[in-house]
């Protein structure tokens, strides 16, 4: 089986693969350092990442257990 993050976007939880939330936060570290940036603020700790986009939207990518 494998394994399970939760994927919290402006207060709403849904989970996600570990493939799906590693994709958007390694997507997200990549934008951040582009001209054309759609990441305001990014922090990454032992695979959590808080996540916030200039369009307002803030998502959390925690492992579950």
């Amino acid at each position: 089986m494998s394994k399970l993050y939760k994927r919290i976007e402006d207060g709403i939880t849904t989970r996600v693969t570990a493939d799906e939330a590693l994709e958007e936060g390694r997507a997200a570290m990549l934008d951040r350092v582009t001209v054309r940036a759609h990441v305001r603020i990014i922090s990454e700790d032992s695979g959590r990442y808080d996540i916030t986009y200039t369009d307002g939207r803030h998502v959390v990518l925690a492992p579950l257990g």
